[in-house]
C-alpha cells in the first residue's frame, strides 16, 4: 500500500483534491486518483493498481479557499 498523508493541521479539516501518477515513459502507465482521505488526514492507495515504474506523482487539494500543491517522485516494486 502507498499512504498519501496531509499535514496536521489539516487532517480534520474538509479536504478535496486530485493525485496524478504521471509516468515520463509511458502514457497508459499514468494514473489520476480523487483525494479520499480517512479520518486521520491520510489516502491508502492500493499499489497493485499502478504499474511497476516511476512516477510523478501531483498532488493537488484544497481546503476551504487555500490552494495547495505538491510532487514527489516515487519507484513502485
Amino acid at each position: 500500500q502507498l499512504v498519501v498523508q496531509l499535514p496536521k493541521e489539516q487532517q480534520s479539516m474538509k479536504v478535496t483534491g486530485k493525485l496524478w501518477f504521471y509516468c515520463a515513459d509511458n502514457a497508459s502507465n499514468d494514473r489520476k486518483l480523487l483525494m479520499e482521505t480517512n479520518s486521520d488526514g491520510a489516502m491508502v492507495i492500493d499499489k497493485t493498481k499502478l504499474a511497476k515504474t516511476n512516477y510523478q506523482v501531483k498532488v493537488s487539494w484544497l481546503v476551504g479557499q487555500q490552494k495547495f500543491y505538491k510532487e514527489v517522485n516515487i519507484d513502485i516494486q
